[in-house]
């Protein structure tokens, strides 16, 4: 961006690699060494001298002048007794306990998992290797999908073996059955301030609800089905043309 508004200002792609990119990654590196790391910020300091005389940032600071008062509220939602129940199941479970006493190198999807629970309870389900092979919920044996032995080690997370054992069997499989927001503390609170703000004579304001997780959007999108709520829905999968329709479309008066 810098050569495109003011070509040659930081030298030829070669000579920035060398002089200034390279001693910034250095530095960057948690070996670095001391001489490193302050070759890292006198190369810094340089390049911002020269690109802040033509950058124009535009902080919050000077967006607030022109957007109403933001009211930030955060509300702490207690985990239901179910979601207990399976987050005692993951911690105690071997897998967990190896990754608590720090044995295991890769402990993203450990965390993930707990973050999904939080969520709701069907999306760590969804990863138990039991449920791939014998349906879903308790005493799930009457709908039957069989998958090789491989998908279910590659898919399943770790710690995740039983925990639909918690999940009450409602009947059919997962994708058919209802949401269930009342099973997760957190998407019965937004169930419910949804349909409070949904109700008649609220105002008709719309709604914005951004999650990590493009698996937690599917359960919200399904739960705004199942109540006949209006609801769009943009991820990575929206091309640009599309996503630009759904954002003007979305900015329309009510």
């Amino acid at each position: 961006m810098v050569n495109f508004t003011n070509a040659g200002v930081l030298g030829t792609n070669e000579t920035f690699r060398r002089k200034t990119r390279a001693p910034i990654l250095r530095g960057r590196e948690p070996d670095a060494t001391a001489k490193e790391k302050a070759k890292m910020t006198e190369k810094q300091t340089e390049m911002s001298s020269i690109v802040n005389e033509f950058i124009l940032r535009r902080v919050n600071t000077l967006n607030a002048q022109h957007l109403p008062p933001k009211l930030v509220q955060v509300v702490c939602c207690k985990l239901t007794p179910m979601q207990e129940n399976i987050y005692q199941h993951l911690i105690s479970s071997k897998a967990m306990q190896q990754v608590r006493d720090g044995k295991q190198v890769n402990c993203l999807s450990s965390i993930q998992m707990l973050m999904k629970l939080c969520n709701h309870p069907k999306l760590v389900a969804e990863d138990d290797p039991n449920a791939k092979s014998s349906g879903s919920g308790r005493n799930a044996g009457k709908a039957k999908v069989t998958y090789s032995e491989d998908d279910i080690k590659s898919s399943a997370a770790p710690g995740a073996d039983g925990v639909n054992q918690f999940l009450p069997y409602v009947g059919g499989n997962g994708r058919n059955q209802p949401v269930f927001p009342e099973w997760s503390g957190k998407m019965f609170v937004l169930y419910k301030l949804m349909k409070e703000m949904r109700k008649p004579g609220n105002g008709g304001d719309k709604i914005v609800i951004v999650s990590n997780y493009t698996s937690t959007l599917d359960i919200i999108g399904k739960m705004c089905a199942e109540n006949s709520w209006g609801c769009c829905r943009l991820d990575g999968s929206i091309g640009m043309k599309r996503r630009q329709k759904m954002v003007d479309e979305f900015n329309q008066p009510a």
